[in-house]
């Protein structure tokens, strides 16, 4: 009995830890997506000013095509890519 104890004991101090575990890495998580939101919004904003982007890559033309396309799409006041 007393081992039964013990065991339930063991798997709520475990469950317990996880939750909070859970918690503080939402908590980070959250806190962390705003200063990247806000991040981005300058990037976005100093593109807009810029007007273009160069790329450069190697691999498939197909795929460079597809990635330029769905950036254009995406961002559509940055006129020369």
């Amino acid at each position: 009995m007393q081992s039964n104890v013990k065991l339930v004991r063991n798997q709520l101090s475990n469950l317990i830890v996880g939750i909070l575990t859970a918690l503080a890495l939402a908590t980070v998580e959250s806190s962390s997506c705003s200063s990247y939101a806000a991040e981005s919004d300058a990037i976005i904003a100093g593109a807009q000013k810029e007007g273009e982007l160069i790329t450069w890559a190697v691999g498939e033309i197909t795929f460079q095509t597809m990635v330029v396309d769905r950036f254009k799409k995406k961002y559509p006041f940055i006129k020369k890519v």
